[in-house]
């Protein structure tokens, strides 16, 4: 969700709940919601069929179980989760310049630690937990133009007062400087908002 003033919130929460409790509430809370991202990915088909998991959080067998149980996916750890970006960098690398042949042989390359299967027993549980955390969710900040990236521009020329300005160029452009035009009246000069 692309929505900056987003806060979070436990609700149902009683004096008998403990920390275990809501330490767990966050692990699965962040499982929801990357089930609620992969479905999202579903439906534009790029729907996984496995999950490879990387980072100081694959530690956990814990949080790699519920990611299973509450996406309904396998997930991999790969071996040395704290070195997965310089390693996927070296091989990136290593295509590059030939030493290996395609990117394909990457993957033989990384090694899995660890996999976990999802419960199936659990499955409804997490079913209904879901809905509800869709449910309780804002729903999206519709933007005027979601199709379109605003990109703030600054002009650093000779020394000059930078002038800042905003405009819309496609999602993934490239910075351009220059003088707002014509002068926008709200900020004397700097665009604040696309026209």
């Amino acid at each position: 969700m692309n929505d900056t003033s987003l806060r979070g919130a436990m609700l149902g929460l009683s004096l008998e709940h403990t920390r275990a409790h809501i330490a767990r509430a966050v692990l699965e809370g962040v499982a929801h919601n990357l089930r609620w991202l992969l479905e999202v990915m579903g439906s534009h088909g790029m729907a996984p069929t496995r999950l490879r998991v990387i980072g100081g959080g694959v530690r956990s067998d814990l949080w790699m179980q519920i990611i299973a149980d509450v996406t309904g996916l396998i997930v991999d750890t790969v071996d040395h989760p704290q070195y997965a970006g310089a390693r996927g960098a070296a091989l990136l690398a290593a295509v590059g310049t030939g030493a290996l042949g395609s990117v394909s042989q990457v993957a033989t390359l990384t090694g899995v630690s660890a996999t976990f299967h999802p419960d199936r027993s659990v499955a409804a549980v997490h079913d209904r937990a879901h809905v509800a955390f869709v449910l309780c969710s804002p729903p999206p900040v519709v933007t005027p133009r979601p199709w379109r990236a605003v990109v703030a521009e600054v002009s650093l020329a000779r020394g000059r007062r930078p002038t800042v300005r905003r405009s819309t160029i496609p999602a993934i452009g490239r910075l351009r400087i220059g003088r707002c035009r014509p002068p926008c009246r709200r900020s004397r000069g700097a665009c604040s908002w696309p026209r």
